[in-house]
Protein backbone atom coordinates (compact mmCIF):
# COMPACT_ATOMS: atom_id res chain seq x y z
CA UNK A 1 0.00 0.00 0.00
CA UNK A 2 1.28 3.47 -0.84
CA UNK A 3 2.65 5.37 2.11
CA UNK A 4 0.86 8.67 2.75
CA UNK A 5 0.85 11.56 5.19
CA UNK A 6 -1.70 9.91 7.48
CA UNK A 7 0.37 6.74 7.62
CA UNK A 8 3.49 8.65 8.62
CA UNK A 9 1.75 10.30 11.54
CA UNK A 10 0.65 6.92 12.84
CA UNK A 11 4.10 5.34 12.49
CA UNK A 12 6.50 5.35 15.37
CA UNK A 13 9.60 7.45 14.91
CA UNK A 14 11.96 5.55 12.59
CA UNK A 15 15.17 4.05 13.91
CA UNK A 16 18.36 3.71 11.93
CA UNK A 17 17.09 0.34 10.73
CA UNK A 18 13.61 1.55 9.79
CA UNK A 19 14.65 1.44 6.15
CA UNK A 20 14.03 -2.31 6.31
CA UNK A 21 10.32 -1.64 6.83
CA UNK A 22 9.86 0.53 3.74
CA UNK A 23 8.07 -1.23 0.91
CA UNK A 24 10.11 -3.01 -1.72
CA UNK A 25 9.66 -0.33 -4.35
CA UNK A 26 11.18 2.35 -2.17
CA UNK A 27 13.86 0.02 -0.77
CA UNK A 28 15.27 -0.61 -4.23
CA UNK A 29 15.77 3.08 -4.98
CA UNK A 30 19.48 3.53 -4.54
CA UNK A 31 19.28 7.29 -4.09
CA UNK A 32 17.72 6.93 -0.63
CA UNK A 33 20.71 5.29 1.09
CA UNK A 34 23.26 8.17 1.27
CA UNK A 35 20.78 10.89 2.17
CA UNK A 36 21.26 10.68 5.92
CA UNK A 37 24.66 12.36 5.72
CA UNK A 38 23.67 15.21 3.40
CA UNK A 39 23.31 18.83 4.64
CA UNK A 40 19.84 20.04 5.63
CA UNK A 41 19.33 22.30 2.61
CA UNK A 42 20.32 19.57 0.15
CA UNK A 43 17.98 17.10 1.81
CA UNK A 44 15.08 19.55 1.54
CA UNK A 45 15.88 20.36 -2.09
CA UNK A 46 15.79 16.69 -3.04
CA UNK A 47 12.74 16.14 -0.84
CA UNK A 48 10.62 18.72 -2.69
CA UNK A 49 11.55 17.27 -6.07
CA UNK A 50 10.23 13.81 -5.17
CA UNK A 51 6.67 12.59 -5.79
CA UNK A 52 4.47 12.90 -2.67
CA UNK A 53 4.59 9.22 -1.68
CA UNK A 54 8.38 9.13 -1.95
CA UNK A 55 8.65 12.14 0.35
CA UNK A 56 6.98 10.09 3.06
CA UNK A 57 9.24 7.11 2.37
CA UNK A 58 12.24 9.39 2.65
CA UNK A 59 11.11 10.67 6.05
CA UNK A 60 11.02 7.07 7.31
CA UNK A 61 14.61 6.35 6.32
CA UNK A 62 16.26 7.10 9.68
CA UNK A 63 16.02 9.35 12.72
CA UNK A 64 18.18 12.16 11.34
CA UNK A 65 16.28 12.40 8.06
CA UNK A 66 12.97 12.23 9.94
CA UNK A 67 13.98 15.03 12.30
CA UNK A 68 14.95 17.26 9.36
CA UNK A 69 12.12 16.57 6.92
CA UNK A 70 9.06 15.97 9.08
CA UNK A 71 8.67 19.73 9.66
CA UNK A 72 8.62 20.78 5.98
CA UNK A 73 6.36 17.83 5.19
CA UNK A 74 3.64 19.15 7.51
CA UNK A 75 4.32 22.88 7.24
CA UNK A 76 1.95 23.55 4.33
CA UNK A 77 -1.10 21.30 4.05
CA UNK A 78 -3.60 21.41 1.17
CA UNK A 79 -6.73 19.33 0.78
CA UNK A 80 -7.40 18.22 -2.81
CA UNK A 81 -10.54 16.10 -3.22
CA UNK A 82 -9.82 14.79 -6.71
CA UNK A 83 -6.20 13.64 -6.60
CA UNK A 84 -7.35 10.03 -6.96
CA UNK A 85 -10.29 10.61 -9.31
CA UNK A 86 -10.51 9.72 -12.98
CA UNK A 87 -8.86 7.33 -15.38
CA UNK A 88 -5.68 9.32 -15.82
CA UNK A 89 -2.82 9.79 -13.43
CA UNK A 90 -4.03 13.05 -11.95
CA UNK A 91 -0.90 14.16 -10.15
CA UNK A 92 -0.15 17.53 -8.64
CA UNK A 93 2.43 19.21 -10.84
CA UNK A 94 5.87 19.04 -9.29
CA UNK A 95 7.98 22.07 -8.52
CA UNK A 96 5.02 24.44 -8.20
CA UNK A 97 5.09 25.09 -4.47
CA UNK A 98 6.22 23.37 -1.31
CA UNK A 99 2.88 21.89 -0.30
CA UNK A 100 1.82 18.50 1.00
CA UNK A 101 -1.48 17.23 -0.38
CA UNK A 102 -4.06 15.22 1.50
CA UNK A 103 -7.08 13.73 -0.24
CA UNK A 104 -10.33 12.00 0.58
CA UNK A 105 -8.52 8.72 1.19
CA UNK A 106 -6.41 9.90 4.11
CA UNK A 107 -8.14 13.05 5.36
CA UNK A 108 -9.71 11.33 8.39
CA UNK A 109 -6.40 9.86 9.56
CA UNK A 110 -4.69 13.19 9.07
CA UNK A 111 -7.11 15.05 11.34
CA UNK A 112 -7.28 12.35 13.98
CA UNK A 113 -3.48 12.27 14.15
CA UNK A 114 -3.00 16.03 14.59
CA UNK A 115 -3.28 15.63 18.36
CA UNK A 116 -0.69 12.85 18.48
CA UNK A 117 2.59 13.57 20.22
CA UNK A 118 5.93 12.28 19.01
CA UNK A 119 7.61 11.05 22.19
CA UNK A 120 11.12 10.83 20.76
CA UNK A 121 11.34 14.43 19.53
CA UNK A 122 8.71 15.79 21.95
CA UNK A 123 6.36 17.59 19.55
CA UNK A 124 2.73 17.43 18.45
CA UNK A 125 2.13 17.19 14.75
CA UNK A 126 -0.36 20.07 14.93
CA UNK A 127 2.47 22.35 16.05
CA UNK A 128 4.31 21.69 12.76
CA UNK A 129 1.49 23.06 10.59
CA UNK A 130 2.04 26.62 9.33
CA UNK A 131 -0.47 26.84 6.47
CA UNK A 132 -3.73 24.94 6.30
CA UNK A 133 -5.75 25.16 3.08
CA UNK A 134 -9.10 23.38 3.48
CA UNK A 135 -11.21 25.47 1.12
CA UNK A 136 -12.20 22.40 -0.92
CA UNK A 137 -13.22 20.31 2.10
CA UNK A 138 -16.98 20.84 2.32
CA UNK A 139 -18.43 17.35 1.78
CA UNK A 140 -19.48 16.03 5.19
CA UNK A 141 -19.65 12.47 3.87
CA UNK A 142 -15.88 12.66 3.41
CA UNK A 143 -15.12 14.46 6.65
CA UNK A 144 -17.22 16.57 9.02
CA UNK A 145 -14.95 19.59 9.38
CA UNK A 146 -17.44 21.55 11.51
CA UNK A 147 -17.65 18.75 14.07
CA UNK A 148 -13.85 18.46 14.16
CA UNK A 149 -13.62 22.22 14.73
CA UNK A 150 -15.98 22.08 17.72
CA UNK A 151 -14.85 18.84 19.40
CA UNK A 152 -11.35 17.83 18.31
CA UNK A 153 -9.50 20.91 17.07
CA UNK A 154 -5.97 20.99 18.53
CA UNK A 155 -3.79 23.94 19.45
CA UNK A 156 -1.84 25.13 16.38
CA UNK A 157 1.17 26.88 17.87
CA UNK A 158 2.89 27.67 14.56
CA UNK A 159 -0.10 28.24 12.28
CA UNK A 160 0.26 31.44 10.27
CA UNK A 161 -2.97 31.20 8.28
CA UNK A 162 -5.79 28.84 7.42
CA UNK A 163 -8.66 28.71 4.95
CA UNK A 164 -11.91 26.87 5.58
CA UNK A 165 -14.64 26.23 3.02
CA UNK A 166 -17.25 28.96 2.61
CA UNK A 167 -19.88 26.34 1.78
CA UNK A 168 -20.26 25.07 5.33
CA UNK A 169 -21.04 26.85 8.62
CA UNK A 170 -17.83 26.63 10.61
CA UNK A 171 -16.29 28.87 13.24
CA UNK A 172 -12.91 30.35 12.31
CA UNK A 173 -9.90 29.47 14.44
CA UNK A 174 -9.44 31.99 17.24
CA UNK A 175 -6.73 33.09 19.64
CA UNK A 176 -7.38 29.97 21.68
CA UNK A 177 -6.52 27.55 18.86
CA UNK A 178 -4.18 29.65 16.69
CA UNK A 179 -2.54 32.51 18.61
CA UNK A 180 0.11 33.33 16.02
CA UNK A 181 -1.89 33.99 12.84
CA UNK A 182 -0.33 36.51 10.46
CA UNK A 183 -3.00 36.32 7.74
CA UNK A 184 -6.77 36.25 8.07
CA UNK A 185 -9.49 35.31 5.57
CA UNK A 186 -12.64 37.33 6.32
CA UNK A 187 -15.74 35.58 4.99
CA UNK A 188 -19.35 34.98 6.03
CA UNK A 189 -18.28 32.63 8.83
CA UNK A 190 -15.88 35.27 10.15
CA UNK A 191 -18.67 37.87 10.09
CA UNK A 192 -20.97 35.49 11.98
CA UNK A 193 -18.28 34.99 14.62
CA UNK A 194 -17.99 38.77 14.98
CA UNK A 195 -21.75 38.96 15.62
CA UNK A 196 -21.37 36.42 18.42
CA UNK A 197 -18.75 38.76 19.93
CA UNK A 198 -21.10 41.81 19.70
CA UNK A 199 -19.38 43.13 16.57
CA UNK A 200 -15.87 42.85 18.00
CA UNK A 201 -13.04 41.04 16.19
CA UNK A 202 -10.82 40.55 19.22
CA UNK A 203 -11.00 36.78 18.81
CA UNK A 204 -8.03 37.33 16.45
CA UNK A 205 -4.81 39.02 17.54
CA UNK A 206 -4.67 41.79 14.92
CA UNK A 207 -1.40 43.09 16.33
CA UNK A 208 0.25 40.18 14.48
CA UNK A 209 -1.79 40.30 11.27
CA UNK A 210 0.16 41.39 8.19
CA UNK A 211 -2.24 40.25 5.46
CA UNK A 212 -6.03 40.54 5.12
CA UNK A 213 -8.15 38.72 2.54
CA UNK A 214 -11.78 39.77 2.14
CA UNK A 215 -13.64 36.86 0.54
CA UNK A 216 -16.22 37.49 -2.18
CA UNK A 217 -19.16 36.59 0.06
CA UNK A 218 -19.29 38.18 3.51
CA UNK A 219 -22.00 38.65 6.13
CA UNK A 220 -24.79 41.19 6.43
CA UNK A 221 -22.65 43.11 8.92
CA UNK A 222 -19.71 43.47 6.55
CA UNK A 223 -19.81 47.29 6.38
CA UNK A 224 -19.75 47.70 10.15
CA UNK A 225 -17.09 45.01 10.46
CA UNK A 226 -14.75 46.79 8.02
CA UNK A 227 -15.44 50.16 9.65
CA UNK A 228 -14.76 48.76 13.11
CA UNK A 229 -11.66 46.95 11.93
CA UNK A 230 -10.09 50.13 10.55
CA UNK A 231 -11.16 52.51 13.31
CA UNK A 232 -10.40 50.24 16.28
CA UNK A 233 -7.20 48.79 14.83
CA UNK A 234 -5.66 51.70 12.87
CA UNK A 235 -2.19 50.20 13.38
CA UNK A 236 -3.24 47.61 10.78
CA UNK A 237 -2.92 50.17 8.01
CA UNK A 238 0.75 50.66 8.72
CA UNK A 239 1.61 47.02 9.31
CA UNK A 240 -0.22 45.03 6.63
CA UNK A 241 1.80 43.96 3.62
CA UNK A 242 -1.05 42.23 1.80
CA UNK A 243 -4.61 43.38 1.04
CA UNK A 244 -6.90 41.25 -1.11
CA UNK A 245 -10.48 41.88 -2.17
CA UNK A 246 -11.29 38.45 -3.53
CA UNK A 247 -14.22 37.54 -5.77
CA UNK A 248 -16.42 34.49 -6.05
CA UNK A 249 -15.76 33.45 -9.67
CA UNK A 250 -18.91 31.33 -9.93
CA UNK A 251 -21.71 33.04 -8.01
CA UNK A 252 -20.87 36.60 -7.10
CA UNK A 253 -21.01 39.60 -9.42
CA UNK A 254 -17.93 41.73 -8.94
CA UNK A 255 -19.89 44.98 -8.37
CA UNK A 256 -20.57 44.07 -4.75
CA UNK A 257 -16.88 43.49 -4.11
CA UNK A 258 -16.00 46.68 -6.00
CA UNK A 259 -18.33 48.67 -3.72
CA UNK A 260 -16.50 47.10 -0.79
CA UNK A 261 -13.23 48.44 -2.23
CA UNK A 262 -14.74 51.92 -2.62
CA UNK A 263 -15.96 51.90 0.99
CA UNK A 264 -12.62 50.69 2.33
CA UNK A 265 -10.59 53.40 0.60
CA UNK A 266 -13.20 56.06 1.43
CA UNK A 267 -12.61 55.27 5.12
CA UNK A 268 -8.86 55.56 4.58
CA UNK A 269 -9.34 58.96 2.95
CA UNK A 270 -11.53 60.11 5.85
CA UNK A 271 -8.91 58.94 8.37
CA UNK A 272 -5.99 60.28 6.34
CA UNK A 273 -4.23 56.89 6.35
CA UNK A 274 -1.94 55.38 3.73
CA UNK A 275 -1.02 51.73 3.20
CA UNK A 276 2.68 52.46 3.38
CA UNK A 277 4.03 48.90 3.64
CA UNK A 278 1.69 47.17 1.20
CA UNK A 279 3.44 44.84 -1.23
CA UNK A 280 0.55 42.60 -2.38
CA UNK A 281 -2.74 44.04 -3.66
CA UNK A 282 -5.78 42.37 -5.26
CA UNK A 283 -9.01 44.12 -6.26
CA UNK A 284 -11.79 44.02 -8.88
CA UNK A 285 -12.78 46.46 -11.61
CA UNK A 286 -16.20 46.52 -13.28
CA UNK A 287 -18.14 48.63 -15.76
CA UNK A 288 -19.13 50.79 -12.80
CA UNK A 289 -15.50 51.52 -11.97
CA UNK A 290 -14.25 55.02 -12.55
CA UNK A 291 -10.86 56.57 -13.06
CA UNK A 292 -11.56 58.69 -9.95
CA UNK A 293 -11.72 55.61 -7.70
CA UNK A 294 -8.61 54.11 -9.29
CA UNK A 295 -6.88 57.41 -8.60
CA UNK A 296 -8.11 57.24 -4.99
CA UNK A 297 -6.57 53.78 -4.62
CA UNK A 298 -3.34 55.15 -6.04
CA UNK A 299 -3.28 57.91 -3.42
CA UNK A 300 -3.61 55.48 -0.50
CA UNK A 301 -1.26 52.76 -1.77
CA UNK A 302 2.46 53.26 -2.26
CA UNK A 303 2.71 51.60 -5.67
CA UNK A 304 6.47 52.05 -5.35
CA UNK A 305 6.43 49.23 -2.76
CA UNK A 306 4.12 46.84 -4.62
CA UNK A 307 5.55 43.54 -5.81
CA UNK A 308 2.26 41.70 -6.51
CA UNK A 309 -0.74 43.18 -8.33
CA UNK A 310 -3.85 41.14 -9.06
CA UNK A 311 -6.90 42.37 -10.98
CA UNK A 312 -10.30 40.75 -11.34
CA UNK A 313 -12.06 42.49 -14.23
CA UNK A 314 -15.76 41.97 -14.99
CA UNK A 315 -17.31 43.39 -18.16
CA UNK A 316 -21.06 43.32 -18.80
CA UNK A 317 -20.73 45.02 -22.18
CA UNK A 318 -20.26 48.64 -21.13
CA UNK A 319 -16.55 48.58 -21.77
CA UNK A 320 -15.99 52.36 -22.02
CA UNK A 321 -15.83 52.92 -18.25
CA UNK A 322 -13.39 50.05 -17.98
CA UNK A 323 -11.20 51.62 -20.65
CA UNK A 324 -10.90 54.80 -18.57
CA UNK A 325 -10.22 52.88 -15.34
CA UNK A 326 -7.57 50.66 -16.93
CA UNK A 327 -5.93 53.68 -18.56
CA UNK A 328 -5.71 55.43 -15.18
CA UNK A 329 -4.23 52.32 -13.57
CA UNK A 330 -1.74 51.98 -16.42
CA UNK A 331 -0.61 55.58 -15.85
CA UNK A 332 -0.10 54.94 -12.13
CA UNK A 333 1.94 51.81 -12.85
CA UNK A 334 4.01 53.62 -15.48
CA UNK A 335 4.91 56.37 -13.02
CA UNK A 336 5.22 54.44 -9.75
CA UNK A 337 4.92 50.69 -10.31
CA UNK A 338 8.37 49.71 -11.52
CA UNK A 339 8.84 47.30 -8.58
CA UNK A 340 5.86 45.11 -9.53
CA UNK A 341 7.24 41.68 -10.39
CA UNK A 342 4.09 39.51 -10.20
CA UNK A 343 1.03 40.37 -12.28
CA UNK A 344 -2.26 38.48 -12.40
CA UNK A 345 -5.17 39.60 -14.61
CA UNK A 346 -8.52 37.87 -14.95
CA UNK A 347 -10.95 39.41 -17.49
CA UNK A 348 -14.50 38.05 -17.55
CA UNK A 349 -17.07 39.12 -20.15
CA UNK A 350 -20.51 38.22 -18.81
CA UNK A 351 -22.41 38.51 -22.10
CA UNK A 352 -21.49 38.15 -25.75
CA UNK A 353 -20.27 41.40 -27.26
CA UNK A 354 -17.91 40.49 -30.10
CA UNK A 355 -18.09 43.94 -31.72
CA UNK A 356 -16.04 45.52 -28.92
CA UNK A 357 -13.45 42.75 -28.55
CA UNK A 358 -10.80 44.79 -30.36
CA UNK A 359 -11.33 47.60 -27.83
CA UNK A 360 -10.97 45.10 -24.98
CA UNK A 361 -7.76 43.73 -26.45
CA UNK A 362 -6.36 47.24 -26.88
CA UNK A 363 -7.27 48.13 -23.29
CA UNK A 364 -5.50 45.05 -21.93
CA UNK A 365 -2.50 45.78 -24.13
CA UNK A 366 -2.28 49.34 -22.77
CA UNK A 367 -2.75 48.09 -19.21
CA UNK A 368 0.15 45.65 -19.46
CA UNK A 369 2.55 47.81 -21.47
CA UNK A 370 4.21 49.51 -18.45
CA UNK A 371 5.22 46.25 -16.74
CA UNK A 372 8.86 45.68 -17.62
CA UNK A 373 10.31 43.59 -14.74
CA UNK A 374 7.78 40.79 -14.32
CA UNK A 375 8.85 37.45 -12.89
CA UNK A 376 5.41 35.83 -13.05
CA UNK A 377 2.50 36.65 -15.29
CA UNK A 378 -0.93 35.15 -14.96
CA UNK A 379 -3.55 35.97 -17.63
CA UNK A 380 -7.03 34.49 -17.63
CA UNK A 381 -9.33 35.56 -20.45
CA UNK A 382 -13.02 34.66 -20.30
CA UNK A 383 -14.05 36.43 -23.49
CA UNK A 384 -15.83 34.78 -26.40
CA UNK A 385 -15.06 35.58 -30.01
CA UNK A 386 -11.46 36.83 -29.81
CA UNK A 387 -9.56 36.49 -33.07
CA UNK A 388 -5.85 35.88 -33.62
CA UNK A 389 -4.93 39.58 -33.64
CA UNK A 390 -6.78 40.10 -30.33
CA UNK A 391 -4.96 37.17 -28.72
CA UNK A 392 -1.57 38.40 -29.93
CA UNK A 393 -2.25 41.87 -28.49
CA UNK A 394 -3.29 40.49 -25.12
CA UNK A 395 -0.56 37.91 -24.66
CA UNK A 396 2.25 39.16 -26.88
CA UNK A 397 3.02 42.51 -25.24
CA UNK A 398 3.61 41.39 -21.63
CA UNK A 399 5.66 38.41 -22.79
CA UNK A 400 7.90 40.34 -25.17
CA UNK A 401 8.45 43.14 -22.63
CA UNK A 402 9.63 40.74 -19.92
CA UNK A 403 11.63 38.08 -21.74
CA UNK A 404 14.73 38.43 -19.57
CA UNK A 405 12.95 38.32 -16.21
CA UNK A 406 9.96 35.96 -16.49
CA UNK A 407 10.12 32.77 -14.44
CA UNK A 408 6.51 31.65 -14.71
CA UNK A 409 3.89 32.17 -17.42
CA UNK A 410 0.28 31.09 -17.03
CA UNK A 411 -2.34 31.51 -19.75
CA UNK A 412 -5.96 30.45 -19.49
CA UNK A 413 -9.09 30.97 -21.57
CA UNK A 414 -12.69 29.90 -21.19
CA UNK A 415 -13.54 26.78 -23.23
CA UNK A 416 -10.20 26.73 -25.08
CA UNK A 417 -11.55 24.52 -27.88
CA UNK A 418 -13.79 27.45 -28.88
CA UNK A 419 -11.99 30.56 -27.69
CA UNK A 420 -8.37 29.64 -28.40
CA UNK A 421 -8.34 26.92 -31.04
CA UNK A 422 -11.49 27.58 -33.07
CA UNK A 423 -10.80 31.31 -33.10
CA UNK A 424 -7.51 30.80 -34.97
CA UNK A 425 -8.82 28.30 -37.54
CA UNK A 426 -9.94 31.05 -39.98
CA UNK A 427 -6.36 32.35 -39.99
CA UNK A 428 -4.61 28.98 -39.95
CA UNK A 429 -2.12 30.12 -42.57
CA UNK A 430 -1.01 32.99 -40.32
CA UNK A 431 -0.72 30.60 -37.38
CA UNK A 432 1.57 28.31 -39.35
CA UNK A 433 3.72 31.27 -40.39
CA UNK A 434 4.04 32.45 -36.78
CA UNK A 435 4.69 28.94 -35.49
CA UNK A 436 6.52 27.04 -38.24
CA UNK A 437 7.71 24.20 -35.97
CA UNK A 438 4.31 22.74 -35.08
CA UNK A 439 4.74 18.99 -35.29
CA UNK A 440 1.79 17.89 -37.40
CA UNK A 441 1.39 14.17 -38.00
CA UNK A 442 2.53 14.31 -41.62
CA UNK A 443 5.75 16.10 -40.59
CA UNK A 444 6.67 13.71 -37.79
CA UNK A 445 8.91 10.69 -38.33
CA UNK A 446 8.05 8.85 -35.10
CA UNK A 447 6.57 5.36 -35.33
CA UNK A 448 3.20 6.39 -33.91
CA UNK A 449 2.67 9.19 -36.43
CA UNK A 450 3.74 7.00 -39.33
CA UNK A 451 1.18 4.41 -38.27
CA UNK A 452 -1.55 7.06 -37.97
CA UNK A 453 -0.72 8.46 -41.40
CA UNK A 454 -0.78 4.96 -42.86
CA UNK A 455 -4.27 4.40 -41.46
CA UNK A 456 -5.49 7.79 -42.67
CA UNK A 457 -4.16 7.33 -46.18
CA UNK A 458 -6.07 4.08 -46.52
CA UNK A 459 -9.23 6.19 -46.54
CA UNK A 460 -7.76 9.01 -48.62
CA UNK A 461 -8.64 9.70 -52.21
CA UNK A 462 -5.99 12.39 -52.71
CA UNK A 463 -2.18 12.04 -52.70
CA UNK A 464 -0.28 11.93 -49.41
CA UNK A 465 1.62 15.11 -50.28
CA UNK A 466 -1.40 17.15 -51.33
CA UNK A 467 -2.10 20.48 -49.69
CA UNK A 468 -5.69 19.47 -49.05
CA UNK A 469 -4.55 16.45 -47.06
CA UNK A 470 -2.23 18.61 -44.98
CA UNK A 471 -4.90 21.21 -44.31
CA UNK A 472 -7.45 18.58 -43.26
CA UNK A 473 -4.93 17.10 -40.80
CA UNK A 474 -4.10 20.55 -39.45
CA UNK A 475 -7.77 21.32 -38.80
CA UNK A 476 -8.58 17.94 -37.27
CA UNK A 477 -5.41 18.05 -35.14
CA UNK A 478 -6.36 21.44 -33.71
CA UNK A 479 -9.88 20.22 -32.98
CA UNK A 480 -8.54 17.22 -31.04
CA UNK A 481 -6.05 19.46 -29.25
CA UNK A 482 -8.88 21.82 -28.29
CA UNK A 483 -10.79 19.00 -26.61
CA UNK A 484 -7.64 17.95 -24.76
CA UNK A 485 -7.25 21.50 -23.46
CA UNK A 486 -10.91 21.53 -22.38
CA UNK A 487 -10.33 18.33 -20.40
CA UNK A 488 -7.12 19.65 -18.88
CA UNK A 489 -8.75 22.92 -17.88
CA UNK A 490 -11.67 21.05 -16.34
CA UNK A 491 -9.27 19.22 -14.01
CA UNK A 492 -7.85 22.42 -12.52
CA UNK A 493 -8.49 22.68 -8.78
CA UNK A 494 -8.12 26.39 -8.16
CA UNK A 495 -8.50 29.76 -9.76
CA UNK A 496 -5.36 30.91 -11.55
CA UNK A 497 -5.67 34.26 -9.80
CA UNK A 498 -4.64 33.38 -6.30
CA UNK A 499 -1.98 35.70 -4.94
CA UNK A 500 -4.26 36.07 -1.91
CA UNK A 501 -3.47 32.50 -0.97
CA UNK A 502 0.19 33.29 -0.71
CA UNK A 503 1.69 31.60 -3.74
CA UNK A 504 1.74 32.91 -7.31
CA UNK A 505 2.44 29.33 -8.35
CA UNK A 506 -0.47 27.68 -6.59
CA UNK A 507 0.11 23.92 -6.70
CA UNK A 508 -3.46 22.73 -6.91
CA UNK A 509 -3.58 22.43 -10.67
CA UNK A 510 -4.01 18.82 -11.59
CA UNK A 511 -2.31 17.29 -14.61
CA UNK A 512 -5.50 16.16 -16.31
CA UNK A 513 -3.52 15.43 -19.47
CA UNK A 514 -1.39 12.79 -17.77
CA UNK A 515 -3.02 9.75 -19.30
CA UNK A 516 -1.99 6.54 -20.93
CA UNK A 517 -0.62 7.18 -24.39
CA UNK A 518 0.25 10.82 -23.81
CA UNK A 519 -1.56 13.67 -25.52
CA UNK A 520 -1.55 15.05 -29.04
CA UNK A 521 -1.29 18.63 -27.74
CA UNK A 522 2.17 18.07 -26.31
CA UNK A 523 3.27 16.11 -29.37
CA UNK A 524 2.15 19.01 -31.56
CA UNK A 525 3.62 21.97 -29.70
CA UNK A 526 6.56 20.71 -27.62
CA UNK A 527 9.30 21.54 -30.10
CA UNK A 528 7.65 24.83 -31.12
CA UNK A 529 7.15 25.79 -27.47
CA UNK A 530 10.80 25.30 -26.62
CA UNK A 531 11.89 27.15 -29.75
CA UNK A 532 9.57 30.09 -29.05
CA UNK A 533 10.59 30.35 -25.40
CA UNK A 534 14.31 29.95 -26.00
CA UNK A 535 14.70 33.69 -25.47
CA UNK A 536 13.36 33.42 -21.89
CA UNK A 537 16.51 32.38 -20.00
CA UNK A 538 14.93 32.33 -16.53
CA UNK A 539 11.63 30.67 -17.38
CA UNK A 540 10.89 27.68 -15.13
CA UNK A 541 7.19 26.96 -15.72
CA UNK A 542 4.76 27.57 -18.55
CA UNK A 543 1.08 26.74 -18.22
CA UNK A 544 -1.70 26.90 -20.76
CA UNK A 545 -5.23 25.90 -19.76
CA UNK A 546 -4.04 23.50 -17.08
CA UNK A 547 -1.18 21.96 -19.08
CA UNK A 548 1.80 22.70 -16.83
CA UNK A 549 5.25 22.61 -18.43
CA UNK A 550 8.28 22.52 -16.14
CA UNK A 551 11.95 22.98 -17.03
CA UNK A 552 13.52 19.51 -16.86
CA UNK A 553 17.08 18.37 -16.17
CA UNK A 554 17.97 18.84 -19.84
CA UNK A 555 16.83 22.45 -19.81
CA UNK A 556 13.71 21.79 -21.89
CA UNK A 557 10.11 22.51 -20.97
CA UNK A 558 8.14 19.29 -20.62
CA UNK A 559 4.99 17.94 -18.99
CA UNK A 560 5.93 16.15 -15.75
CA UNK A 561 4.50 12.63 -15.34
CA UNK A 562 3.49 12.66 -19.02
CA UNK A 563 3.78 9.44 -20.99
CA UNK A 564 5.23 9.60 -24.48
CA UNK A 565 2.68 10.06 -27.26
CA UNK A 566 1.82 6.62 -28.65
CA UNK A 567 -1.09 7.26 -30.95
CA UNK A 568 -4.70 8.38 -31.25
CA UNK A 569 -7.78 6.76 -29.82
CA UNK A 570 -10.30 5.19 -32.17
CA UNK A 571 -12.60 8.15 -31.62
CA UNK A 572 -9.88 10.66 -32.50
CA UNK A 573 -8.86 8.71 -35.58
CA UNK A 574 -12.48 8.59 -36.73
CA UNK A 575 -12.75 12.36 -36.27
CA UNK A 576 -9.71 12.86 -38.49
CA UNK A 577 -11.22 10.65 -41.18
CA UNK A 578 -14.50 12.60 -40.99
CA UNK A 579 -12.69 15.92 -41.42
CA UNK A 580 -10.80 14.48 -44.37
CA UNK A 581 -14.10 13.46 -45.97
CA UNK A 582 -15.48 16.97 -45.46
CA UNK A 583 -12.48 18.38 -47.30
CA UNK A 584 -13.00 15.75 -49.98
CA UNK A 585 -16.61 16.86 -50.46
CA UNK A 586 -18.11 13.61 -49.18
CA UNK A 587 -20.52 15.53 -46.90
Amino acid sequence: MACNIGTLMEESTPTTSAFDNINAQAKNRLFIVPFASLPHNILELIFWNLPPADRVHLCLTCRRVFSILVSPLYANIVYAPDTNKGDGNNTVAAGLGNFTVINRGDVSRFFSALNLKNATFNFKYADLVQKLFLGELSDQTIFDLSRWRELECPHFGSLRFFEFSELIPIRPLTLEEAPNLTKVFIDENFCNEAEIHQGQVDFVDFSKITEICFKGKMGRNEDMLIFGLLTKHPQLIGQITGLHFMVDPTNEHYDRVYRRVVGFFAILRRMGLVLGNLSRLSFPLTNHSTAVIVNLIGKHVYFENLSHLELYIEDDGGVINLVDSLQELSSIVRERGSSISHLSVSYRLTKEDVEKNHLRAMSLLRLMEPFMELQTINIRILIEGLDLSNLLMIFGTPLSNNMQTLRSIRIDASTPSENLVASVLPTLGDVNMLFPHLNYLYRCSCKSCKEIMHNLLKFNDFPANSGMMEESIQVSTLMIVGHELDASQGSMQAEPCDFARGEPDWPMRMQGSSKAGGCLFDHLINYQLNESLEGFPRLETFEICGMVYVRDANGRLSLPFQEKFSGLSEEQLTAMVDIRQIFDGAY
